[in-house]
């Protein structure tokens, strides 16, 4: 099931996200187009993406990255809530880690940082197709 994720950090304006069409958790072995390294999976998906946004209206402020190497585009180890590219974005504890040295994503985030959770929302989101 796909999943969408946002993120507020403390001492910041930035609110982060996250999308991906097959979920970032549990995704299991049954599912297709995985492989196992660095102790954990990566599963494979084109369509999914990684954004920044201020906590205002302005929407010049809003930053989105598509993953560019589809086959890392979530990676699923035991020390992450989730984690997209391993280390695009990527939860662990209370700390959200925001960095693509991996670069997995696009770097449109264009940050190196780590921040502490202050909130965070994780959606199911049903795909709707209009027959």
């Amino acid at each position: 099931m796909a999943n969408l994720v946002l993120i507020k950090v403390k001492q910041s304006n930035k609110i982060f996200g996250g999308y991906s069409p097959i979920g970032f958790s549990s995704l299991g072995e049954s599912e297709e187009g995985y492989f196992v390294e660095n102790n954990g999976r990566f599963y494979n998906s084109s369509n999914n993406f990684i954004f920044s946004f201020e906590h205002n209206s302005d929407t010049k402020y809003m930053k989105i990255s598509r993953v560019v190497n589809s086959y890392k585009a979530i990676f699923d180890n035991r020390h992450c809530g989730f984690d997209f590219g391993m280390g695009s974005l990527c939860m662990s504890g209370y700390t959200l880690y925001v960095n693509n040295y991996n670069e997995n994503y696009e770097n449109n985030l264009n940050i190196r940082a780590i921040y502490t959770i202050e909130e965070i929302e994780t959606f199911n989101v049903d795909r709707f197709i209009k027959k």
